[in-house]
């Protein structure tokens, strides 16, 4: 039955992971910005919010649930991946470099922070 309440949690992630990104899509600030700012927000946040909930919940169902259920939905590797692609074929590569050494180094430090601090 757990399986069945994480597939659901994923996809209320998906859900409101979309909703970011499409509200993301309509701001005029952010159509001026030549970087994947929503999917980096989403992917930062979400690996903060998976290690405060697997330091605080151990292996409990509801860490599985909210960690590998709604989170795993809300954070999206495969969008990151995409854009990657999408910034190189634009021949934006010191964009497409920064933007994943920053997004790897920033979840890295989220990951640390979650554990340690909150």
């Amino acid at each position: 039955m757990t399986s069945f309440y994480i597939s659901v949690a994923a996809g209320f992630g998906a859900v409101v992971r979309l909703a970011i990104m499409d509200l993301a899509r309509t701001s005029n600030v952010l159509k001026r910005i030549a970087f994947p700012l929503s999917t980096f927000f989403i992917n930062i946040v979400g690996t903060l919010l998976i290690a405060i909930a697997v330091r605080h919940l151990g292996t409990s169902n509801t860490e599985q649930i909210i960690a590998a259920g709604f989170l795993g939905g809300f954070t999206t590797f495969s969008t990151l991946t995409n854009e990657m692609i999408q910034l190189w074929r634009g021949h934006r590569y010191w964009t497409c470099v920064i933007y994943v050494v920053i997004t790897y180094a920033s979840s890295s430090a989220a990951i640390y922070c979650g554990y340690i601090y909150l």
